[in-house]
């Protein structure tokens, strides 16, 4: 599977989470599959600052689709300069 579809894929995943509005399990699912490939991997302390971050927001939901869409479109545009 390629970077870009590993990342549509995981994206996917999270996604299902979001629209279930269950935003805890959506990054913790893009998390743990962008772990997965050699070329999508993200420090986990940014996933840990941007879950305190998401919870605080006062729609936690909506700001958890921006913000994986977002990490998401970055990983597939800059790659491996993200790590």
């Amino acid at each position: 599977m390629t970077r870009e579809q590993h990342i549509a894929w995981a994206r996917g995943r999270a996604m299902e989470y979001v629209n279930a509005d269950d935003w805890v399990q959506a990054i913790a699912s893009l998390s743990v599959d962008l772990t997965k490939h050699d070329e999508t991997r993200v420090r986990a302390e940014i996933i840990g600052e941007v879950s305190v971050i998401i919870a605080r927001a006062s729609d936690p939901v909506d700001a958890a689709r921006s913000w994986i869409n977002g990490l998401c479109d970055a990983l597939i545009v800059r790659g491996r300069e993200l790590h």
